[in-house]
């Protein structure tokens, strides 16, 4: 399992019914879900637009969407997690759609559990593991994995978000 020392607190959230938990560390803000960001044209299902953060361009992803999982409507519990994704060595700002935000979760090296090989609801390999919480497990994200591989719903396609410098995709 990989969870350094620095990864054992998580930020928990709602991905449709299921909790889950992205390493604080990643985690730069939380902002309520607005609708002004500017839509992409042709843009991969799982890319809702750019908005801007203190003067940077943030490409806005679906969380639901990356990890195969049914959209959900925008509600007064929505929220944008803005983190901080390791994309081939280079550090990107992405903002990542919730369902809902609650609270943090700190976990120590005892409480982690490998994921099981299936029953998760989502791919294993986006999982750093599985913590235990008053309400039940939570699924812990590798969040650099979940946002810099294509959705898994469409594996095996070339991904067309966001793209690496220098990267073209069509050779």
């Amino acid at each position: 399992m990989d969870l350094r020392d620095d990864r054992r607190t998580f930020l928990t959230l709602r991905l449709n019914d299921a909790r889950y938990g992205i390493a604080v560390t990643k985690v730069q803000e939380i902002r309520p879900y607005e609708t002004s960001g500017t839509r992409v044209p042709h843009a991969a299902s799982h890319l809702r637009g750019v908005f801007n953060v203190r003067g940077h361009v943030v490409p806005l992803v679906d969380l639901n969407r990356c990890l195969g999982l049914p959209p959900q409507p925008t509600t007064d519990d929505t929220r944008v997690i803005i983190v901080e994704v390791d994309w081939s060595g280079e550090t990107v700002l992405l903002g990542a759609i919730a369902d809902a935000v609650f609270t943090f979760l700190a976990l120590d090296d005892e409480s982690l559990v490998e994921p099981p090989p299936r029953g998760t609801g989502i791919p294993r390999e986006y999982l750093l593991g599985l913590g235990p919480s008053e309400a039940g497990f939570v699924r812990l994200l590798d969040i650099d994995r979940v946002l810099t591989q294509p959705p898994a719903t469409t594996r095996g396609e070339a991904p067309d978000f966001p793209r690496r410098p220098g990267t073209d995709l069509n050779h």
